[in-house]
């Protein structure tokens, strides 16, 4: 195995790392594990592993029970992480769940979904702002 002392670095364009993310991401891998184990190992990059039909959890996560709606209220970011800690829990007993800033990091790229700040709890007394995904809803199991 090579000497992982040395650092690469490489320059792509937004759509081949878009490209990757989506290749990484089918692998179940890091972008930084799959380009290691892909590229820099030697190893082919190709179609040639069996897909099951499956998507990976967060993927799944994302599209059975995400909707961007811009007439949604802000959703914490927590109550959106524990929402996929349960999905991955129930559907996907035998995967390891991923951590709160990459699921984070994965529904904020989304389309239409924002970032930010809001009251979200205003019911209590003395509320404060919270972590929100803006522009997107919660779907229904």
């Amino acid at each position: 195995m090579p000497s992982r002392q040395e650092t690469v670095s490489v320059k792509v364009s937004p759509d081949e790392k878009r490209a990757i993310r989506t290749a990484a991401d089918d692998a179940d891998a890091t972008m930084s594990s799959f380009v290691r184990r892909k590229i820099l190992d030697g190893l082919a990059v190709g179609d040639d592993q069996a897909y099951d039909g499956r998507l990976p959890p967060l993927k799944d996560f994302i599209s059975a029970r995400l909707v961007v709606d811009e007439t949604a209220a802000p959703v914490a970011k927590a109550t959106v992480y524990d929402t996929y800690v349960s999905f991955c829990e129930s559907v996907y007993p035998e995967h390891d769940i991923e951590s709160q800033h990459k699921v984070s990091r994965e529904i904020g790229a989304l389309d239409g979904v924002e970032s930010g700040r809001a009251y979200v709890a205003l019911d209590k007394p003395n509320p404060n702002q919270t972590r929100c995904f803006k522009n997107l809803r919660l779907a229904a199991p």
